[in-house]
């Protein structure tokens, strides 16, 4: 909805209205932050709607850092180009996931502590071009996705498949039904 803000369409009014029943239904929202004990690693969830914006056909990346059960942070942000396949907009989502986990990574750092960073995603076509070696036949894939099988090969990031249903960052890329959006929120510790 906030893609569309500057000029929304009929389409739009439909998301608006979906939004507010579903607010209606569901007023309030607190994320829980549980006592947990020492967590080693960083769980980024990775996840791409592929030409989903209709005017541009551009797509939209969307992810979460979990740590443990507490959900550090959230984003779903408009690709900046228009990607050629479903697979190219994923290794978009994956780039944008791998960064912010090195990044929150590096937080912990500067905190004294260390962590692995594990980026879970849906797409089984990006995973298995991430965890090849050089581009092969993807030609026109961006050097970015170099830099993710580098740090796949050095250990400093590792990659996993996760269930299309089970993905949490599907909240970020799509609109989905009521009782999927209450099972990833309560993934993420929100109720």
């Amino acid at each position: 909805l906030c893609q569309r803000m500057s000029s929304p369409g009929p389409e739009d009014w439909e998301k608006m209205k979906r939004v507010g029943r579903y607010l209606k239904m569901r007023p309030r929202l607190v994320q829980l932050f549980a006592w947990q004990k020492e967590v080693g690693s960083i769980e980024v969830y990775s996840d791409s709607d592929w030409a989903g914006e209709k005017p541009s056909r551009r797509s939209t990346s969307g992810g979460c850092i979990m740590r443990g059960l507490h959900c550090a942070k959230t984003w779903g942000k408009g690709q900046p180009m228009v990607t050629l396949s479903s697979a190219e907009a994923e290794l978009m989502a994956a780039a944008k996931s791998a960064t912010e986990g090195r990044g929150y990574r590096n937080l912990l750092i500067d905190f004294g502590k260390e962590a692995t960073v594990k980026v879970h995603m849906d797409a089984s076509a990006a995973i298995g071009m991430l965890e090849k070696r050089g581009l092969g036949t993807t030609k026109h894939v961006d050097t970015k996705w170099m830099w993710i099988q580098g740090a796949i090969r050095r250990g400093d990031l590792q990659l996993q498949k996760v269930g299309t249903h089970e993905n949490p960052a599907d909240l970020m890329t799509k609109f989905l039904n009521a009782e999927t959006t209450e099972k990833h929120l309560n993934f993420m510790g929100c109720w």
